[in-house]
């Protein structure tokens, strides 16, 4: 038997997610690594006893916003509802305001503000500013940050935000492939949106359900189109975020097959919510909308392998229903805290996937595209001790008011049933939640850069 001081924490008598099997080990923790991977059992300052319990890594949310200096949410309530949903690592987005990370300086007072108010760990991504431009882009490559998120041009992004035509997105390809660092592209053709938007208008076509209509499948597969080309000529590795069309899946798996380095991501809202919810609720506007028929072909797809992650795009802007949906803010509220019980329930009890198939599309993959890995995304010897300890064969329905908002709370999954529980997360072995309850602090996350 080791002696108690040889571990900080142990975890013993769990089932342990370790690649792609639930092995029957106790992990030992040190320093806030796990150091230890054995099948006896384990003593050290602190036991955690996961008997009857799944333990698995952390989720890695590769598309979050804290949306930082907004008033509607910020880095401490964003990360205690990540903490609480099981996402030990967040990779925010940049559109903050006043302070976008486009300069060094900025992604420095970001990375402050995060340490200093966050309760997980957190990854950024950086973008192009309307005053600094490309030349701007390669002055924030050395910071830390994963990747740069690209709009393409058209899009408005808070006034401060430059969409990027096929030139620039080239530049920034260029960049990034040298820096071993990822795009993230939003993959829209704006040009499309905005005149089939102004069409559905002078039709008088306005209820919500004709949302879906103003953002349609050729904008989301003519935009994905040319980016894999850009991709392939220059070897940038790409993650294409919230795809909600199987046909754009199928076409970037066209493509990965030819060794290109891009990926898939799909979110929560396109793999459980159709057109038909939006018909009934216009508070469900989101970019790219709600399809009508892709939900079941993007389950398939996941199952096959070729959906690489899901993230929450976690947007809890305010929702105005005196408001069209045509004037409404996008987003689906607080995504993050729901994300990985949904998943978890939904994959496995619905569509047949398995419990490890869920883990590396949450978990592994995020953490291999944006250069986190094995740091974070995996339970192994030298990584990071982020873990989840889940509690099988309970039923939780998911609730709206217990959600962490700074606004009025709501969800499009108010009243839905999870299949599980999530008894504690650790951060880097430390417990940040039991039970549901928080009892980490903020400032307990720090800021982790790519492993370049």
């Amino acid at each position: 038997m080791v002696n108690s001081r040889d571990y900080d924490v142990v975890v013993n008598e769990g089932s342990v997610l370790i690649r792609d099997e639930l092995l029957h080990v106790n992990l030992g923790i040190t320093d806030g690594k796990i150091s230890t991977i054995s099948s006896n059992p384990l003593q050290g300052g602190q036991e955690i006893n996961a008997s009857e319990r799944i333990v698995v890594p952390g989720v890695v949310d590769p598309h979050m916003h804290v949306w930082y200096g907004h008033e509607f949410e910020n880095f401490t309530n964003a990360t205690e509802g990540a903490a609480k949903g099981g996402v030990t690592t967040i990779i925010d987005m940049p559109l903050d305001k006043p302070f976008p990370p486009y300069t060094p300086e900025l992604v420095q007072r970001k990375i402050e503000a995060g340490e200093s108010q966050s309760y997980v760990d957190f990854g950024l991504f950086g973008g192009v500013s309307l005053e600094g431009g490309i030349s701007g882009v390669e002055k924030i490559l050395n910071t830390g940050i994963v990747g740069i998120k690209i709009f393409p041009k058209g899009v408005p992004r808070e006034g401060f935000y430059k969409g990027l035509d096929a030139w620039e997105i080239l530049q920034v390809f260029k960049l990034l492939q040298m820096k071993n660092l990822t795009a993230a592209v939003h993959p829209a053709n704006a040009d499309i949106d905005d005149k089939e938007t102004k069409r559905l208008l002078a039709e008088g076509l306005i209820d919500p359900e004709f949302f879906d209509d103003s953002r349609p499948a050729i904008s989301e597969l003519e935009s994905t189109a040319s980016t894999l080309i850009l991709a392939q000529k220059t070897g940038c590795r790409v993650n294409f975020c919230h795809m909600s069309f199987a046909e754009g899946v199928s076409l970037i798996n066209d493509f990965k097959a030819k060794g290109v380095r891009i990926f898939a991501e799909t979110c929560p809202h396109y793999l459980t919510l159709t057109r038909d919810d939006l018909k009934k609720d216009k508070r469900l506007r989101i970019h790219p909308p709600l399809r009508a028929d892709e939900k079941d072909r993007l389950w398939q797809l996941l199952k096959e392998g070729k959906i690489d992650t899901i993230g929450s795009d976690h947007a809890p802007l305010p929702k105005d229903e005196s408001k069209s949906i045509w004037e409404m803010f996008a987003g689906l509220g607080n995504t993050v805290e729901i994300m990985f019980p949904l998943m978890v329930s939904e994959g496995i009890y619905q569509h047949d996937l398995s419990l490890s198939q869920i883990i590396r599309v949450m978990s592994e993959n995020p953490a291999r595209i944006y250069g986190l890995f094995p740091r974070k995304g995996r339970i192994g010897v030298g990584s990071d001790a982020d873990l989840i300890i889940l509690q099988p064969g309970v039923d939780q329905r998911i609730n709206a008011n217990d959600l962490s908002y700074l606004g009025k709370k709501w969800s499009p999954w108010d009243g839905w049933n999870v299949k599980f529980k999530i008894s504690q997360v650790l951060l880097r072995g430390r417990p940040i939640v039991r039970e549901g309850k928080v009892v980490g602090n903020p400032g307990d996350g720090r800021f982790v850069s790519a492993l370049c």
